[in-house]
């Protein structure tokens, strides 16, 4: 991730923001309530065989969206990531 890029952890409905946020702009996007993403994240913290589950989002330093992702993390091991959405921008 290049150094003006900030990773802020945040929660199923942040990541809901999220994921709309990186869709909208297509002419055929989901339309994925919370508590559909809500449902599919305790899903995959219920079978987290990989590790702790960590939801993020990805901001520029000026606070611009960039993206989110998230990813199963073990100590002493490597992050597996499941998802990365990414902001479109100008």
């Amino acid at each position: 991730m290049p150094r003006d890029n900030q990773l802020t952890e945040i929660d199923a409905c942040g990541l809901a923001r999220a994921l709309r946020r990186s869709t909208a702009h297509y002419d055929l996007a989901p339309t994925w309530s919370d508590a559909f993403i809500d449902a599919q994240l305790r899903e995959a913290i219920s079978g987290a065989v990989l590790g702790a589950l960590v939801l993020a989002d990805v901001t520029s330093r000026s606070g611009e969206p960039g993206g989110s992702l998230f990813y199963y993390l073990r100590p002493s091991d490597i992050a597996r990531v499941q998802q990365v959405t990414g902001h479109s921008g100008p």
